[in-house]
């Protein structure tokens, strides 16, 4: 089956004629011709409103589940074409009154479901949602359990329309793969450990958001985010941890300009994650029972090893050395089989015999990779403690560059952040110095810094980190 919808849309954001060229059978037929008909005349928004499950027409509720598949295919394929008039309208620099102050990020979960809950009570139903459908691995194994599948964007649709509320549907599939996944490649070509999570999150996706909203006319952007606004004396606000430690995501938005945080609210800072569940359940959301993805998004639940294999990008072949001695004790196929402090897996690619020569009985961690030369250095646990930290990218997102902050090197760590002396070099670069040795501070990997109100007041990315005395 084909659905294609045409729009001619004004600079003010109204309908004039909406047509559609269909092959399938009549339920689709009989769809498209429902969607443009009550599309005509009216504003996007007023477009985004509508859907087969929504009081489109009264025939659709006596729909079969084959009938129902057929429909929604048509009725994606409307949104689509929604969602692509605004998107150039954004890059247009069209700024539309549609009478939407909130717009609401969605990802089809219960966090960002209860947000729009609470944003359209907080402006009496002037809200709608959005959701980014962004690239995913073709060949993924799961591509479903994504948080931008297709999937995901129906469940969120259809959050919004059963409360009354329009939805965006935006495919930025192609520029995600640009701004997140090639760089996620290309580090892990070079021998480093990004996290595509916070590019995404405190890059992409939320300027992508603001665009959508200036284009829109929402003077405001709603996340399910577990992370809180902290607003400084002269105005400037900050992104703070969330109240539930378990879940704060202050880390992934470390990159989050204040110019762009301003903008945002998290009304789920203060909350904890069962009792969002729990208010879910009062909505009467099916959410409130759906497992959180724990992935990155775009992998569909597949192993990240496997898709730089696919992708050509396991960087270079070279050997497994002993941290100490130098010694070889394996060889390896590419250095993106690795990441600092790692031990599952090596004894696939360390020769036992050789490690046993080198009179080694205790268990080996990866301490260092060098991607220029393909080397893997493998050592004892106390080599991965590091307590200078080298960092690129340096950037103080509050006048004054804080000199004392608190480190997190990582977006998990079962240990509290280390306080750190923080110095700052003109060449865009900085140096932390930890009060008490960190474990394993990988390349690539992002320095989120935090000053003791829990704000994120500076970020960087890890270069390189060094034990000193």
């Amino acid at each position: 089956m084909i659905a294609h919808f045409y729009l001619d849309v004004d600079d003010a954001g109204t309908i004039q004629e909406c047509s559609a060229r269909i092959r399938g059978r009549d339920v689709a037929f009989a769809t498209a011709s429902a969607l443009c008909e009550a599309a005509r005349g009216g504003t996007v928004i007023d477009a985004a409103r509508l859907g087969v499950r929504s009081g489109l027409h009264e025939d659709f509720r006596t729909m079969d589940d084959e009938q129902l598949e057929r429909a929604m295919v048509v009725e994606d394929a409307f949104h689509h074409a929604l969602g692509q008039w605004v998107r150039a309208a954004a890059s247009k620099g069209l700024r539309c009154q549609l009478g939407i102050d909130r717009l609401v990020g969605m990802s089809g979960g219960v966090d960002s479901a209860v947000a729009l809950y609470d944003s359209a009570s907080a402006t009496s139903g002037r809200a709608a949602g959005i959701t980014l459908r962004m690239w995913i691995d073709p060949r993924a194994p799961d591509p479903d359990s994504a948080c931008c599948s297709p999937d995901s964007v129906r469940r969120a649709r259809a959050t919004c329309h059963a409360a009354g509320h329009p939805h965006l549907s935006i495919d930025v599939r192609t520029a995600f793969a640009r701004a997140v996944v090639t760089p996620f490649v290309q580090q892990y070509a070079l021998g480093n450990t990004p996290n595509p999570c916070v590019t995404c999150n405190g890059g992409f996706r939320l300027q992508e958001l603001v665009d959508i909203a200036d284009a829109v006319g929402a003077e405001h952007i709603v996340t399910g985010h577990y992370v809180q606004r902290i607003e400084d004396a002269d105005g400037v606000v900050l992104v703070g941890r969330g109240a539930d430690a378990r879940k704060d995501q202050s880390y992934m938005l470390a990159r989050l300009a204040p110019s762009l945080t301003k903008r945002f609210l998290f009304p789920l800072g203060a909350t904890t994650k069962p009792q969002v569940r729990e208010r879910a359940a009062k909505f009467g959301l099916e959410q409130a029972t759906i497992a959180d993805s724990q992935e990155v998004c775009f992998l569909g639940g597949g192993d990240y090893r496997a898709f730089l294999e696919r992708a050509g990008a396991l960087g270079a072949s070279g050997t497994i050395t002993m941290h100490d001695s130098g010694e070889v004790v394996g060889t390896h196929d590419g250095t993106a089989r690795f990441t600092l402090g790692q031990r599952r897996g090596l004894s696939t690619h360390v020769d036992q015999r050789a490690l046993a020569r080198t009179g080694n009985t205790d268990p080996v961690f990866v301490t260092a990779i060098d991607g220029a030369t393909g080397t893997v250095m493998v050592g004892g646990i106390d080599a991965l403690y590091r307590n200078v930290v080298e960092l690129e990218d340096a950037t103080s997102w509050i006048t004054d560059r804080p000199e004392r902050v608190t480190a997190q090197l990582r977006y998990s760590t079962r240990v509290a952040p280390p306080a750190a002396s923080m110095t700052w070099h003109e060449d865009g670069t900085a140096t932390l110095r930890c009060d008490t040795p960190v474990h394993a501070p990988a390349p690539g990997q992002t320095a989120c810094l935090y000053d003791d109100r829990g704000a994120v007041v500076a970020v960087g990315t890890i270069r390189a980190s060094s034990l000193e005395s």
